[in-house]
């Protein structure tokens, strides 16, 4: 099953398929001997980001004093759209700065994005990195 979630993080179109070989093969090698995998197959078996107790991961989010971004792809199906943007949520009261960016046509990119395109896919260099780079240099203070 998390090699199913994970072989649907990355859109063919985005990503050649060898790169995709290699993100999956390297990721179910990473989380398939430790707790991040246990985390993972939590996540997967239950919808929720939460520890082994069930408390979520995300409760203290809005009391965190530091910038945050958030990204997220049109067609990411591991963090859909509308949960990068809850999270984000830029008009709640927290204590630190929230961005919010979500990659895809809609965002004038070339193509959509998927969960791990975001990483990996073939125009990263150009649409990706550069504006995730910014936001970081934007608050480098921070």
């Amino acid at each position: 099953m998390a090699v199913k979630v994970l072989a649907g993080s990355v859109l063919r179109s985005q990503s050649e398929a060898s790169n995709c070989r290699k993100v999956i093969a390297l990721a179910a090698e990473l989380v398939t001997s430790n707790k991040i995998w246990l985390t993972f197959g939590r996540f997967v078996e239950t919808g929720r980001f939460a520890d082994p107790a069930g408390r979520l991961y995300l409760t203290n989010l809005p009391n965190t004093k530091v910038p945050i971004l958030f990204t997220g792809g049109t067609k990411d199906m591991m963090a859909p759209e509308l949960a990068v943007l809850a999270a984000c949520d830029p008009t709640a009261d927290h204590s630190g700065k929230r961005e919010c960016l979500i990659f895809g046509k809609a965002s004038g990119c070339v193509e959509d994005y998927g969960h791990m395109d975001l990483l990996v896919g073939d125009r990263v260099e150009q649409e990706v990195f550069p504006v995730i780079l910014k936001a970081l240099q934007d608050h480098d203070d921070a």
